[in-house]
């Protein structure tokens, strides 16, 4: 799912680990030049404010990189709208975990901030005659990029905040249910006719030190089948396969095990018991959570389960009002689609029948909400 479009340019958001955003930018109402200095801040005043999507890739929170854009065409459906579309690095998991995940939403969303200033953002837009509009943000993960979309929609201490949220094949909604915490037959999930596996590149991968941090592995394909060009889809298959995820997104070896010996609604309290941390890194819905939230997800899907979407779904129907107003939720379960909306049982790479109208559907809420 790499998009084919390129991005108008891509700055660097965090210069001590070196994380890189790709800008695309509707076409420009002016004939410009980058500015510099002090000028092209006095000019903000002066300048077309737009809003913006930051998307947060997919990849299992293992692999995959920005340039992995799902729908493929989302720089155009937005651009054309005159909205601009954010695709940020983060760190990914292992040897990284989640609060260095977490840290790199955090700076992004700090890098958008009117205080910060960050002059190569402005001069890039002002060129182009426009200003952003951080009161207009909507975050948008798909599959194991909902996670960091998720930190950005319910940590309070994310500014500027999003008012809206996409949960595309969302991983990360409910990390307790047996889909995480107990094995799994991947072959269902990921068919060896499909997916390229390498076991011993996964436990190679395991030993790798903390500075030895990875923010991209591009999808390719292996003789025909799925597969990443420094394996690290294979660490995903791995963790699925021996229900140890969330072992390896806290960094707490034995804690899925531990977990899955008692019912799912003991879980949560349990967690708390074994470390008051744990709790606030699954991301646990808070009043912050914006008032506008897309859900969509493939009823079929045997990746990331569709109970992650409902589990969504159930508690943001009992979190209550966004300041005095009721929560907007929208539900998309797409039938007979399953992950990233594929067609089920069909060539490699083919869409669901419902998908166009899923990302018509998509394009529309997005639009109205940052209208």
């Amino acid at each position: 799912m790499e998009t084919s479009v390129k991005p108008t340019s891509t700055l660097v958001f965090d210069k001590d680990l070196d994380l890189k955003v790709d800008v695309y930018l509707p076409p420009s109402i002016v004939d410009g030049q980058p500015e510099s200095g002090e000028e092209v801040l006095k000019r903000q005043d002066e300048l077309k404010k737009l809003p913006a999507v930051v998307y947060f890739h997919h990849g299992g929170m293992v692999s995959g990189d920005r340039a992995g854009i799902f729908p493929p065409d989302l720089p155009e459906r937005l651009t054309s709208k005159g909205i601009i579309l954010f695709s940020p690095d983060y760190r990914l998991l292992h040897p990284s975990n989640a609060s260095d995940l977490l840290t790199d939403v955090h700076n992004f969303f700090s890098y958008l901030s009117p205080y910060s200033k960050p002059k190569a953002l402005i001069s890039l837009l002002s060129a182009s005659g426009f200003a952003l509009d951080p009161s207009r943000l909507v975050v948008l993960g798909a599959s194991g990029g909902n996670y960091a979309a998720r930190g950005a929609a319910v940590m309070p201490t994310v500014s500027p905040r999003p008012i809206g949220w996409v949960s595309a094949f969302g991983q990360g909604n409910d990390w307790l249910i047996d889909e995480w915490l107990k094995p799994k037959d991947i072959q269902t999930a990921f068919p060896p006719s499909h997916f390229a596996y390498d076991d011993a590149k996964a436990e190679e991968l395991l030993k790798l030190d903390e500075k030895d941090f990875s923010v991209a592995d591009k999808f390719t394909l292996i003789d025909g089948k799925f597969a990443t060009e420094k394996g690290r889809s294979n660490l995903q298959r791995i963790w699925q396969r021996d229900g140890v995820y969330l072992d390896h997104l806290l960094r707490a070896p034995g804690l899925s095990e531990s977990l899955a010996s008692i019912p799912y609604p003991s879980r949560l309290s349990r967690l708390g018991f074994l470390d008051a941390r744990y709790p606030h890194l699954l991301l646990p819905l808070s009043p912050s959570v914006p008032a506008n939230v897309y859900i969509l997800h493939g009823a079929d899907d045997k990746i990331i389960s569709v109970q992650e979407s409902k589990s969504l779904e159930k508690a943001l129907g009992q979190l209550g009002e966004f300041k005095g107003k009721k929560r907007e939720v929208a539900v998309d379960y797409v039938q007979g689609a399953g992950h990233g909306l594929s067609a089920e049982g069909k060539k490699l790479g083919e869409y669901a029948e419902g998908y166009d109208a899923a990302m018509d559907k998509l394009t529309e809420w997005i639009v109205k909400v940052l209208a």
